[in-house]
This record gives structure tokens, C-alpha cells and sequence, in this order.
């Protein structure tokens, strides 16, 4: 086998392997046949925290993701930046381990050891919990679908390759056994231990099977019978949580419902960012309570350790010394001495230490274990200052550790919270680490020690969850409960009530038998006493802690402390200072660190160092400290910032609900934070949000710095913007007038600033269909832009832009292109071709030619913006997805809707993955997908996309946004197509009344709303209805819009139609041909509009028997249209089945079979057997035989349709 060549750069990756657990991606890298690692590294995108592993399996090159932890949280993260860093991915694996269901659907039984291999994914976890169930969530937006289709035929070719795909498994196992390394070492348990017990019985205690005696009766497996038993693929659908199933009526219920074969936590995640994904995974349980994981903290560990020990080796002496401080563990060696009568132990001048020490190194003392238990001060063992040699002179130092035995017949058990005491006292041996207790360990303690209290699974479940799973914390709780004589949910009702209440409790004395005496009997005096601890060793440690306190106490970035680091200390010394007070808080388990580098605090151990904060009267400068931290850490809202502005929000909103302390710098970086906030809600489409928060800022800024400040200014100007993406223009208007006002006052009539206010008071009024004033604003702004930052300047063309812009939207087209043109030349002379500027100038010259139909033109262009903008900003930013979405709009004008339709999909799930499934954006998408399927006549698709637009836009913007106003409108449309006449009339109706209330009564918008329901009006024959509200209409534009604006000759053909369909040929005739060649005085003889408006009078025409002027019409209509829009274009075969229809009226039946026929054709071509235009056309063809006195074939053809 050829060896793979190592890739040249990330973008050839096409495959990644993501494995949560070590043991996982150890597994997969054993793989290697290559480690590309090992050659000069291919770095990441910026922002990524991932890390990885590069090498070659076979023939493919693999990306190894380490996942930082379990869960599908950690995976989606891992995938989102992964995506970002090997942008060509094609494959993603989630590989490791999984809980199974022990039979599949088709009655495969499925055993440890196997492999499942995902055919899709479930989550179970995500829906309402209800008082009385669970509602998982279903709908389109919520299922995370089937793998894509290369996936689904590399799935099919694998299930029927499963017999050698199993015999290669065994190969592969005997290579990972021969490895020889220990990580990888991993055995079948055998057939005595795969046990699968009934559902019903619960594991009994709380280590293994083994341990506990687990005799509960078992499913008997016929695999297990088998002489030759080997592991066994399966194929299903996984199901996927952030929980660790351990309930086996849970796990049975789900995999009923849905077909589940196994359980795991991470392939939801991953969904999101690689639908191109499969899950392969080794069964290692099946999903119930039956899984080994010890519960017991330190002390309790080493208690029941001596109690074992001196149970079963009797001649070995079991020596407990509380080491918390030098006192307590001088009392302990006093309590040795004297309990076994050591030589020497009541002479005063003897040093008992010493003494013990010595006397335990002598072999008569015989076997021994020492216990040094609560072991957490370092200095209580290792003295900063010289250690003096070892005398018989009484020691009066704190430095203990030279008083620890060391002799053969002898050990010591350390217990502490301080790995770096640990470290030393073992001569760096690796610590033990307890872990915390889950769900299940944590009810087993409640039962025990709340044997006579009334309680319900779920109330042990939310105790449990509330305090961390901590066994000091619980049992402090259920003394509390039992010495009060109340219930559990009494007590969860006090520690919801605030933090304060939790603290409190967690602050009382409790007794219980067993514990030191001399040690607190409550959690927050346990930990406050290791705070003082931390502070007397480091007390850079005790800030930082104090300083972490108060952020989010997940995910805390390494930048803000860094930050903090800088104010208090300043130079390079800080960054040893800060790794060594980080060292202190993580040897005590206080703060842990994951692969990113970010830090998480446990909840009550934030809680408990805030109450050391009021009480040492320090929570206001370490307020204050935190504000500035992520204030100035946090950066404004966008595309390129999204990542660090998501991450860092959780504390933003933990600093921004601190108490103002009032103090000038504090209260400006606080309106500095908001302002920050605001943007990347405003980039999230959270328009509420954003407000909410710009009016914080606003406010604050007038206070701190004056209302004419620029800082306040621009706050009230990006509130402004959000008025506007709110629709709430009146508002936005008010708001700019004032910046506009003030600007000139404080920075003068030519500054830039003031200029680019006046600006945005333009596309105020722009938006609000008044573009006279717009325009001459706008004019304004270009002159003084060329006048003070010169012709070419990047603020002077944007401002041409916006002129275009306005020449556009009043249908000024070769006004808008002239401008464009020169705007797009400039661009790429003075920023270059690849400016995202210059693309977007390109972009809106595509528009205008859209607007006229050159839609060969606007397509090139399209393409080449798309593709830089993909180069450029990647595939994913916002403004390639509108490149996107506005060359399918080409597509689609064109009648290309399969073309359109596949990237208004890749369009709409692009912008729910990076935007939400609610950002404005994302609903436009969905829109626009909606229109194409309308084109195509798929009413019920596109009524169902538009129905559950509707009500997000309502949602997110309102019932009265324009947006929310324009998606009823399409739904209406979609109605009245459908002949759903009276419904799409209710919705017309509504929107034409909220038009006229919020955008005025002769908004464009609103006269389109007035001439769609009119529309609606002639589609039920109600002609008068149509056309007293056409005539307003068509006299409204031409007051507002102008007598040529193709809107104003758009409703004097609506208004001639309804002429038409009353028989009133002359005044619809009349009409049409004013409407003709206005179109082609203003759009030209050949734009799409010119030639329906051609056609239609036509039709008019051959209604009055004028067949060869219609014929005329007609035929000069089908050859532009071919020309124009290609032969299959919807439009041309309209202006062919018109020509035949006038050949049928001439009795030329011949002809018009022969048109009909190539019509029928060509729209199940493009349109589908099932389109209504595609069945018309087939009675149309019917009429025809039925007319020559074919009525076999006619009949054959009505039947059909």
C-alpha cells in the first residue's frame, strides 16, 4: 500500500474521530499508522480550544478531537470550534463507550463488549417537564433528522458487510492487546460476570456488582451459551443525553418508544455541527443502576479502610493522627504515646514527637498503619525557614513532616483537600482522588440516614442536585431535617428561597457521631477554615478566589485574571505569582482547570467565599475588581467575536447584577459592559435584549459622562438602530434627529460622526417609503463626505452606496446602477477586489440588476461574491449566507426552484447553527424557502414554513413589526392560491389595518397589503370590492411612488385585470397599453415585467375576438421570453399555452395540440406532474381533443387530472 503523503494543510482533513474519555481517543491513536503530530503542527482557528491529535488510518487522513469532558454540552463546543479549524470535513465519528439496550427492535440480544453503530440519534433529554411527565420535543425545528445521504449508503454498505466488518473486529482487538501498554489493557469480564438482572431489582449497594453481592434474578441470553462468543456489531438509533442512564424502567420505556439500542452522552452535540456524523460505540453496561462508582469522601475512605484492615490482619496497629493543624497533630502523637505506654512518655522534658516517631521505627513495635488525616496545611508540615537538624531538645517548630516514621514495617494514609501537601508528604506519588457522588449514590445515603422520614424519589433528586452531591453537605441537611422534625421538601423550600438561606443552613453546627470533635461541624465553616489556611500560605490565592467568587462560577477565562494580575502587580513576576496561587486553589479542589484553560468553582464553595467576602468587609472592592475584569476583557458584539461574546456573557450578567458601588471608573466600565452586550444581542437578533441593556448604558453614560459626550451619543444612536430592526421607526427617527442635532452642536456640521448621523436619519426614512426625504439627506451627505474626506474615502462611497440604495427601492435603476458601478470600481481600487466592502458594493450592483431582469448578469456576479465571501470570511458568516440566499432569489426568479430550493436549505440550517433558530435572519430564510415551495405549488409546505414563521416573528418581534405584517401577507398569498379565499381575505384585512396603523396610510407596503386583499376580492368575483380599493391604490402610487414607478404601473394592471374579468375589454385595453409602454419607456422592451404586461393584453385582445392581434402580441411575447429566460422557464411556457389557447379560439387546433402538448411536457419537466399549472396545461390539451372529436383521449386526460 502506497503511504499516504502528510496533508499540506487543515482544510484536507475530510474525517474526525471525537472521543470524550482518554482511554477513547488513547484507543483510536493506537490506530495511527501514521502521527502527523510529530511533524511541524498545523495550528487552529483563532479561538478554538480544542486539542488534537493528526495522523493516517489505512487510506485516510483523521483528526482526533479531545473532548475537554463528558456530555453533549463539551461536544457541541468541541464540534463548533473543530468546524471552524478543519473547515472540510466530511465524516465525524463519535467514538467510545455506551450503555446498551440489551435487545435491539429486531430481538438481537446485544452484550458487553459489542459495537453499535448509529443509524441516527435521539435526544432524549430535550423537551418540558411537566408536573405529571416529560414531553420531549418533536417538531421539525427540534429532531436533529437522519444522517445525510452518503452517510445513509456508507451505513447500508457496512450492514451488509456486518459478518466481515465482525471478523476484522477481532483482528483489530488482538492488535489494540498486543500493544502491550496498560491504558489500552481491556478484557472481556466473561460470561459469569455479564450479567443483565431484571429491570425491577436496583443495584443494592454502592461499589461493584462484586462487591455488594448483587443476587437479583437474571434475563437468561442465549449469545452467552455459544462456544465461540465474540463481540457483534448492531445498527440502530442511539439515544443521546447529558445524563448517565442508570435506570433500566427509564432506559426499556425510551427504547420502546423510539426503537432505542443504546445510551451515550455526546452525539446530540456534535449534531449541530457535523450532521455528516455516525456513533460508534462499545457496549460497557446496559443502561441500569448495576455500574461501580464509590461514594465515600477521604475520611470516611480511611476510617472504613483501618475498620477493614484491623478486621482482617489483627496483629496490625491502626494509629489515627488529626493533622489539621500543629496542635491537633501534637496531641495525637501525645494520645500514641500514652495509649501504648511508649518508654518515656511522662517525662515533661521529653519531645513527644520525637519519641513517637522513634519508637514506631523500631521492628519489636511491630506492623503498623498510620492514618494523617485532614492533611491540608502545607506549612503545618513544611517549614518555609531552614529545617534545624533532628535533636533530643523538645521541638517547638511547625515543620512536622520530619517527625513522620519511615521504616519498612510500616506505612502512612494521608487524607487531604491540598494535592500539593499530598505530593510531598508521598514523595510524589499520585493521589487517590475521591470523586463526587451521582444521583444514585447520593439517594442510597438519604435512605440510610433518613430511614424514618416521609420522602419521594424526586425531592431525594433535587436535595441531592442542590448541594452538589457533597456528603458533608447532605448530611448536614438530613441532621437539620431530623433535629427539626421536618420533610425534605420543607427544607428545599428554605434553601430556594436565596442564596442567603442556603448559606445560613450550611453555616450550622450539627453533630453526628464518628466525627472529630475538634473539627467544624458544618460546611461553610469547613471551607472558610481552608480559606484562612489558603491565605495564610498564598494570599494572592485568597484574591483570586475572592475574585472568581463573584463571575459565573463556570468557565472562567484565565483572562480575567490575567487582567487582575495586571492592576495588582504589573510585571512579568505577577504570571509566576498567578500560576503558583492558581496551584494553591486547585491542590485544594477548590477551582478546577479544564483543556481550554478556563476554570470552574464549585457552587457552595462560590457561595461560602462571597459570605467570607461581607464578613472580612472586602465584597465591594472585589465587586469592583470583577466589573472591570470582564469589561474589559469583553469585546463589542459580532460575526468575528460571537464565540468569546457567548462564552463570556454568564458573566457579564454576574457583574452587571452587582450593587452600583458609585464610583466614576467602576460606573463607566459598567455602561461599557452593557454597550458590549447590546451588540452581540443585536448580532443574536435579541432586539428586546439589546434594548434593555443599550438603555442601561445610555442612561448610565448621560450620568457619568453628559448627554452631549460622543460615548453617549453613539449608545443613543446604536438604541436607534434597534428601534429600526424593531420596526419602531417614529421612535428610531426621534432618537436620530437628536444625535444628528447634538453632533453638529459638539463636533460640527462636517465631522464624520455628524455625517454618518445624518446618514442613518436617511435609511430612517428610507424604511418608512420616504425616500424624497431620504434622498436629499443622503445627496447632502455625499457632497460633504467628497468635500472633507475626499471622492475615494471608504465613508464617502458608503455613503453613495445608501444614495443608490434609495435610487433602487423608487425604481430608478439606471440611476442606482451608474452610482453602483462607480461605487464598485472605487472599492476595489482603494480597498482592493476581496474587501468585504467591496463584495457588498458587487452584491448590491447584482440587486439592481435582478430589479431588471438581467438576471444572467446578477447570477455571475452572485456566484462571485458568494465565493469570495466563503474565501474570505468563511462559509459560515453572515454575509455569505446572504450572498447565498440572494443568488437562489436569482435562482428562483428564473424559475431554477430546485437550484434555489437547495440553497435556501443549506441557507436556512447555516444561519440556525450560527444565529439560533429565532434570529430574524433564520426566519427570512425560512421565507424564502416557504416562497420557493409556494412557486412550485407545494401550498401545504409552504403554508407549514410560513404558518410557524408567523408565530416566531410574533414571538421574537412583535405583532405589529413589518416583518411579522409581511409573513401573514405570504401566508395569505399561499391561502388565496389555494382557493382559501375567506381565510386569506381574514389575514389581508389584518394586515392591511396594522399596515396603515404602524407604517401610515401611503407607505408602499401598505398600498401593496391594500392591493393584495383587492386581489383576493377579484379572485371571488367581488369586482366592485377589487375596484374601488385598485383605483385608490393606483392613485396613491402615483401621488407617493410617481406615475412610472413600477409599483404605480403594477397596480394599474391589477386594476385593468379586474376590468378584464368583468368583460369591460375597452377600459382594460386602454389600460394595459398605457401600462405596456410605460414599461418599456422605464424597464425596457424585454424585462420580464414589459412582457407580462404585453401578455396580458394580449389576452384582452383575444377575448374580443381580435385573434391576430393577439396572435401578434403572443408570439412576439414567447420568442423575448426564450430569449430572456430560457425556453423552460415557467413565464414562457405561460406565453406558449397563450398562444395555443388562440390558435384554439381560431379553430387551429393542430397548432394548438402541438404547443399544448410540448407545454404539458415541459412542466412535468420543470414543475411536476402534480403542479397546478401542470394540470391545467393537461385539460388545456384535453379541451383541445374534446374540440376535434377525440373524446377517448380527452376523456383518458380529464380523468388524469
Amino acid at each position: 500500500m502506497t503511504p499516504l503523503r502528510r496533508p499540506a494543510a487543515r482544510r484536507d482533513f475530510e474525517i474526525v474521530a471525537i472521543c470524550a474519555l482518554p482511554l477513547e481517543a488513547s484507543v483510536v491513536a493506537a490506530f495511527f499508522d501514521h502521527h502527523w503530530g510529530d511533524d511541524p503542527p498545523y495550528g487552529k482557528a483563532p479561538g478554538d480550544r480544542n486539542a488534537y491529535s493528526v495522523g493516517a488510518v489505512g487510506h485516510h487522513n483523521i483528526v482526533l478531537a479531545h473532548m475537554p469532558g463528558i456530555g453533549k454540552a463539551s461536544a457541541a463546543a468541541v464540534a463548533a470550534d473543530c468546524r471552524a479549524s478543519f473547515p472540510n470535513i466530511k465524516l465525524a465519528i463519535v467514538v467510545g463507550v455506551c450503555g446498551a439496550v440489551p435487545n435491539s427492535p429486531n430481538g438481537d440480544e446485544i452484550l458487553l463488549g459489542d459495537v453499535i453503530i448509529s443509524e441516527g440519534i435521539f435526544q432524549y433529554d430535550f423537551g418540558r417537564q411537566l408536573p405529571e411527565r416529560f414531553v420531549p420535543k418533536e417538531t421539525l425545528l427540534d429532531s436533529l433528522g437522519r444522517p445525510n445521504s452518503e452517510i445513509r449508503a456508507l451505513l447500508a454498505k457496512l450492514k451488509s458487510d456486518r459478518k466481515m466488518l465482525q471478523d476484522k473486529m477481532m483482528s483489530y482487538l488482538t492488535v489494540i492487546q498486543g500493544k502491550q501498554d496498560p491504558d489500552l489493557a481491556a478484557d472481556y469480564p466473561g460470561r459469569a460476570h455479564d450479567r443483565l438482572f431484571v429491570a425491577a431489582y436496583h443495584h443494592i449497594g454502592t461499589g461493584t456488582c462484586q462487591e455488594c453481592g448483587c443476587n437479583g434474578p437474571v434475563v437468561s441470553r442465549k449469545r452467552l451459551e455459544q462456544d465461540n462468543l465474540r463481540p457483534a456489531i448492531h445498527f440502530g438509533l442511539i439515544a443521546s443525553g447529558d445524563t448517565v442512564m442508570k435506570s433500566a424502567k427509564d432506559r426499556n420505556a425510551i427504547a420502546k418508544l423510539k426503537d432505542i439500542i443504546g445510551f451515550e452522552m455526546e452525539g446530540a452535540g456534535v449534531w449541530d455541527s457535523f450532521p455528516c456524523m455516525a456513533v460508534i460505540k462499545g457496549v460497557c453496561d446496559y443502561a441500569d443502576s448495576h455500574k461501580a462508582k464509590a461514594w465515600q469522601r477521604k475520611t470516611q475512605i480511611a476510617l472504613e479502610y483501618s475498620y477493614w484492615l484491623r478486621k482482617t490482619y489483627t496483629e496490625i496497629s491502626v494509629f489515627w493522627v488529626h493533622a489539621s493543624n500543629t496542635e491537633r497533630f501534637r496531641q495525637a502523637y501525645a494520645s500514641i504515646a500514652q495509649e501504648c505506654q511508649v518508654p518515656g512518655y511522662n517525662d515533661p522534658k521529653m519531645d513527644m514527637l520525637l519519641l513517637v516517631k522513634k519508637w514506631l521505627e523500631k521492628e519489636d513495635c511491630g506492623r503498623w498503619l498510620m492514618i494523617i488525616d485532614n492533611a491540608d496545611d502545607t506549612e503545618v508540615f513544611f517549614s518555609q525557614q531552614a529545617e534545624p537538624a533532628v535533636t533530643d531538645i523538645p521541638s517547638t517548630d511547625s515543620n512536622l513532616g520530619r517527625y513522620l516514621p519511615e521504616c519498612n514495617h510500616g506505612a502512612i494514609l494521608v487524607t487531604t483537600r491540598n494535592k500539593q501537601t499530598g505530593f510531598r508528604l508521598t514523595q510524589g506519588k499520585g493521589p487517590i482522588e475521591v470523586g463526587k457522588m451521582d444521583e444514585d449514590e447520593s439517594g442510597q445515603l438519604l435512605r440510610i440516614i433518613l430511614d424514618e422520614v416521609d420522602f419521594t424519589p424526586e425531592e431525594l433528586s433535587i436535595l441531592s442536585s442542590r448541594l452538589e452531591y457533597l456528603p458533608l453537605a447532605l448530611v448536614q441537611a438530613t441532621a437539620f431535617i431530623q433535629e427539626n422534625t421536618t420533610t425534605i421538601g420543607d427544607y428545599l423550600q428554605l434553601i430556594n428561597q436565596s442564596d442567603q438561606n442556603l448559606i445560613n443552613l450550611l453555616s450550622e453546627e450539627f453533630e453526628t457521631v464518628g466525627r472529630d470533635s475538634g473539627a467544624p461541624r458544618a460546611v461553610a465553616e469547613t471551607w472558610i477554615l481552608s480559606f484562612e489556611q489558603i491565605q495564610q500560605q498564598n494570599a494572592f490565592a485568597g484574591e483570586i478566589l475572592s475574585l472568581m467568587s463573584l463571575f459565573d462560577r463556570q468557565a472562567i477565562p484565565l483572562e480575567f485574571l490575567h487582567h487582575y494580575k495586571q492592576q495588582q502587580v504589573g510585571d512579568q513576576s505577577g504570571e509566576i505569582q498567578l500560576t503558583k496561587a492558581l496551584g494553591v486553589l486547585k491542590a485544594f479542589s477548590f477551582v478546577t482547570e479544564d483543556k481550554a484553560h478556563n476554570l470552574d468553582m464549585h457552587r457552595l464553595v462560590q457561595l461560602v467565599t462571597r459570605k467570607w467576602l461581607i464578613n472580612k468587609g472586602t465584597m465591594q472592592r472585589f465587586t469592583g475588581q470583577a466589573l472591570l475584569a470582564v469589561s474589559q476583557a469583553y469585546p463589542y458584539g459580532n460575526f468575528e467575536n460571537r464565540t468569546v461574546c457567548g462564552a463570556y456573557l454568564p458573566h457579564a450578567h454576574a457583574v452587571l447584577g452587582s450593587e452600583d458601588a458609585g464610583l466614576k471608573d467602576e460606573r463607566v466600565a459598567r455602561a461599557s459592559l452593557f454597550h458590549c452586550v447590546a451588540g452581540f444581542f443585536s448580532y443574536q437578533g435579541r432586539w428586546k435584549d439589546a434594548e434593555e441593556f443599550q438603555l442601561k448604558g445610555v442612561k448610565l453614560r448621560k450620568a457619568v459622562l453628559g448627554d452631549e459626550h460622543p460615548d453617549t451619543l453613539n449608545g443613543i444612536a446604536n438604541l436607534a438602530s434597534t428601534y429600526q430592526n424593531q420596526g419602531r421607526w417614529k421612535e428610531a427617527e426621534m432618537l436620530r434627529v437628536q444625535v444628528m442635532e447634538l453632533r453638529k452642536k459638539v463636533l460640527g456640521d462636517e465631522h464624520p460622526d455628524t455625517l454618518n448621523g445624518i446618514d442613518n436619519l436617511a435609511s430612517t426614512y428610507r424604511n418608512q417609503g420616504r425616500w424624497k426625504e431620504a434622498e436629499m439627506l443622503q445627496v447632502q451627505v455625499m457632497e460633504l463626505y467628497k468635500k472633507v474626506l475626499g471622492d475615494e474615502h471608504p465613508d464617502t462611497l458608503n455613503g453613495i452606496a445608501n444614495l443608490a440604495s434609495t435610487y433602487r427601492n423608487q425604481g430608478r435603476w439606471k440611476e442606482a446602477e451608474m452610482l453602483q458601478v462607480q461605487v464598485m470600481k472605487l472599492r476595489e481600487k482603494v480597498l482592493g477586489d476581496e474587501h468585504p466592502h467591496t463584495l457588498n458594493g458587487i452584491a448590491n450592483l447584482a440587486l439592481t440588476y435582478r430589479n431588471q431582469g438581467r438576471w444572467k448578469e446578477a447570477e455571475m456576479l452572485q456566484v462571485q461574491v458568494m465565493e469570495l465571501y466563503k474565501k474570505i470570511l468563511g462559509d459560515e458568516h453572515p454575509h455569505t449566507l446572504i450572498g447565498i440566499a440572494n443568488l437562489a432569489s436569482t435562482y428562483r426568479d428564473q424559475g431554477r426552484w430546485k437550484e434555489a430550493e437547495m440553497l435556501q436549505v443549506q441557507v436556512m440550517e447555516l444561519r440556525k447553527k450560527v444565529l439560533g433558530d429565532e434570529h430574524p435572519d433564520t426566519l427570512i430564510g425560512i421565507a424564502n424557502l416557504a416562497s420557493t415551495y409556494q412557486n412550485q405549488g407545494r401550498w401545504k409546505e409552504a403554508e407549514m414554513l410560513q404558518v410557524q414563521v408567523m408565530e416566531l416573528r410574533k414571538k421574537v418581534l412583535g405583532d405589529e413589526h413589518p416583518d411579522t405584517l409581511n409573513g401573514i401577507a405570504n401566508l395569505a398569498s399561499t391561502y388565496r392560491n389555494q382557493g382559501r379565499w375567506k381565510e386569506a381575505e381574514m389575514l389581508q384585512v389584518q394586515v392591511m389595518e396594522l399596515y396603515k396603523k404602524v407604517l401610515g396610510d401611503e407607505h408602499p407596503h401598505t398600498l401593496n397589503g391594500i392591493d393584495n386583499l383587492a386581489s383576493t376580492y377579484r379572485n371571488q368575483g367581488r369586482w366592485k370590492e377589487a375596484k374601488m380599493l385598485q383605483v385608490q391604490v393606483m392613485d396613491l402610487y402615483k401621488k407617493v411612488l410617481g406615475d412610472e414607478h413600477p409599483d404605480t404601473l403594477n397596480g394599474i394592471a391589477n386594476l385593468a385585470s379586474t376590468y378584464h374579468n368583468q368583460g369591460r375589454w375597452k377600459e382594460a385595453e386602454m389600460l394595459q397599453v398605457q401600462v405596456m409602454e410605460l414599461r418599456k419607456k422605464v424597464l425596457g422592451d424585454e424585462h420580464p415585467h414589459t412582457l407580462n404586461g404585453i401578455d396580458n393584453l394580449a389576452s384582452t385582445y383575444r377575448n374580443q375576438g381580435r385573434w391576430k392581434e393577439a396572435e401578434m402580441l403572443q408570439v412576439q411575447v414567447m420568442e423575448l421570453r426564450k430569449k430572456v429566460l430560457g425556453d423552460e422557464h415557467p413565464d414562457t411556457l405561460n406565453g406558449i399555452a397563450n398562444l395555443a389557447s388562440t390558435y384554439q379560439n381560431q379553430g387551429r387546433w393542430k397548432e394548438a395540440e402541438m404547443l399544448q402538448v410540448q407545454v404539458m411536457e415541459l412542466r412535468k419537466k420543470v414543475l411536476g406532474d402534480e403542479h397546478p399549472d401542470t394540470l391545467n396545461g393537461i385539460a388545456n390539451l384535453a379541451s383541445t381533443y374534446r374540440n376535434q372529436g377525440r373524446w377517448k383521449e380527452a376523456e383518458m386526460l380529464q380523468v388524469q387530472v
